[in-house]
């Protein structure tokens, strides 16, 4: 029974981030579509926009779930995680980098989730991520062609998942 309420309050904290991103992106103007660094002669719909928030939400319930049961190593490597994708979603909004944020996200999520597998939310998280990961390809290969970015966006999002998942986090462990 807990682990039920642990997915439901993952799946609520997904849900909610999903709709809060749909209520602020809505809000403001219409953005331009970078293809790298450059601007092309297309706005970013709202449903886009969205795609990264319900994995992104559910990661950080997680996270928070980890504090709560005082998983050092976990929470750690999530913290990390979390912080590089901010980072690096913020250099792009800037137009610094030509990675793809949703991208880069996606893939963080679902590879550290994967490769940690130690709780039953993970099965949901990668789920999301990878939902969203599916409309980030189908619109930077599709409809924006920008498949050079994207395919490096993804690598760089899987190997900082790779990189904050609980295995390259062991020396963090406390000792037995």
């Amino acid at each position: 029974m807990r682990s039920t309420r642990q997915i439901g309050f993952i799946a609520a904290c997904g849900l909610a981030s999903g709709a809060a991103a749909w209520v602020v992106f809505a809000s403001l103007p219409a953005t331009r579509v970078l293809v790298g660094t450059r601007a092309i002669d297309a706005v970013v719909p709202v449903h886009y926009q969205v795609t990264v928030f319900p994995a992104f939400g559910a990661y950080c319930a997680a996270l928070a779930m980890d504090v709560a049961r005082r998983e050092r190593a976990r929470v750690i490597g999530r913290a990390l995680l979390v912080a590089a994708v901010v980072a690096l979603a913020v250099v792009r909004l800037a137009g610094q980098v030509g990675l793809s944020g949703h991208a880069v996200c996606c893939a963080a999520v679902a590879v550290e989730s994967l490769a940690s597998r130690q709780r039953s939310e993970w099965v949901l998280v990668v789920l999301l991520a990878m939902a969203g990961l599916a409309v980030t390809g189908w619109y930077k290969l599709w409809i924006w062609g920008d498949p050079v970015w994207f395919v490096v966006s993804v690598a760089t999002g899987a190997a900082i998942g790779l990189a904050c998942g609980p295995q390259a986090l062991v020396s963090v462990r406390k000792p037995r």
